[in-house]
């Protein structure tokens, strides 16, 4: 009996048109009406898709909740297919388009970049954004949140604040940890070459490291001065790794 139903299959009513060329479907416009995204992760794909010489499309989506991973951006295949984060990054190194540098120590060093990028850039990018209050109210609001009617935009808002929040603390506290065990091997390095009449000092060094190790707080998070500070040094490494080149490591 139920090998019968449905008795008559309709065709749909709306059949979405396949995309001709992948989408990337990112926040925008831009600030001022840019094709560029306004939002570093969106912005971060354009740059690299256009590097990697990828011919795509963009939408204008500025919905998250409309991806797959629950965020902005995601790319739309002529499939039906939908990628995100490191699916982009596979789908490019199957087809052969991902960059490539020429030796492996010059990819060490991308790497070490990319995670100062990660960690002191971005951090300053998300304060700004997010936490500093006049920023909030008249630029990053209106821009993420002014197409939902109140007061949901309020409470999305809201969340979208203490989510980064959260992930400025989850960075900050991997950066103190690595920086704690450093300490640590160190401090075991002293104590296996020093002889016993040394140790008089060494509970001056473990209350040293101890402390270091309680840094790790909310009100890190709030101090701009040191937030923006490391952000300055950071592009000043850059700057110096750049030099009088257009691009990083010689070539696009």
């Amino acid at each position: 009996m139920l090998s019968l139903f449905p008795i008559k299959t309709f065709p749909p009513v709306f059949d979405p048109t396949p995309f001709p060329k992948p989408t990337l479907y990112t926040y925008g416009p831009g600030w001022r009406n840019q094709l560029l995204s306004f939002d570093p992760d969106c912005l971060k794909w354009q740059a690299y898709l256009t590097f990697c010489r990828v011919d795509f499309g963009l939408y204008n989506c500025n919905e998250p909740l409309a991806s797959p991973s629950g965020k902005l951006p995601f790319l739309a295949m002529p499939t039906g297919e939908t990628l995100y984060d490191e699916q982009i990054t596979f789908w490019l190194r199957k087809n052969e388009t991902e960059k490539k540098l020429a030796e492996d120590s010059e990819d060490a060093e991308a790497t070490a970049f990319i995670s100062l990028a990660e960690t002191k850039l971005r951090t300053a990018l998300l304060f700004s954004f997010f936490l500093e209050p006049r920023n909030m109210s008249e630029a990053t609001g209106p821009k993420y949140f002014g197409h939902y009617a109140k007061p949901i935009d309020a409470i999305i808002q809201h969340r979208k604040k203490n989510a980064i929040i959260q992930r400025m603390l989850a960075k900050r506290a991997l950066l103190v940890a690595d920086e704690v065990s450093i300490r640590d091997r160190a401090l075991g390095l002293i104590l296996a070459t020093r002889k016993p009449k040394a140790f008089s000092n060494m509970h001056r060094i473990i209350r040293h490291i101890h402390v270091y190790r309680l840094t790790v707080s909310r009100a890190d998070i709030y101090f701009p001065i040191k937030v923006y500070q490391d952000a300055a040094d950071a592009l000043l490494s850059f700057s110096t790794k750049l030099g009088d080149e257009q691009y990083f490591f010689g070539s696009r």
